[in-house]
């Protein structure tokens, strides 16, 4: 089962939706492929518009971290 045919907009919230800039917050970011999909739905339920908002993202391998300070 694809992620997109599990996530929708339930059946009477639209209305709630319709017209409404949106806020959408994730803990973590990775593919952003969730964060794509709920947009999408969020979208088609007619939000006006969706921003996302992430606590964090995994990085890919070959990106470095931030090092932390020595003790």
């Amino acid at each position: 089962m694809e992620i997109a045919d599990t996530i929708i907009v339930r059946a009477g919230r639209e209305k709630r939706i319709e017209g409404q800039a949106v806020l959408l917050v994730d803990d973590v970011l990775t593919t952003g492929a969730t964060a794509s999909v709920c947009t999408g739905a969020l979208l088609k339920a007619g939000a006006l518009s969706v921003d996302i908002l992430v606590a964090a993202r995994t990085c890919k391998g070959d990106e470095q971290d931030v090092p932390y300070p020595e003790e």
